[in-house]
């Protein structure tokens, strides 16, 4: 679970601009997608875990 923010939310718009750029050259790295987020002011964490986590 996640609650997210984002105000002002300018930095995320030109993260999800400039990552749908990316995206539309093919799927990007993860490395490019880091990049992308510190461009745009966002640290991104860790990356989003590819089975749910039990309850």
């Amino acid at each position: 679970m996640a609650f997210v923010v984002h105000a002002p939310g300018t930095a995320f718009e030109g993260f999800v601009r400039a990552a749908a750029a990316a995206a539309a050259e093919g799927e990007p790295s993860m490395g490019q997608v880091l990049d992308v987020a510190a461009r745009n002011g966002i640290e991104l964490l860790g990356t989003v875990p590819t089975t749910a986590v039990p309850a």
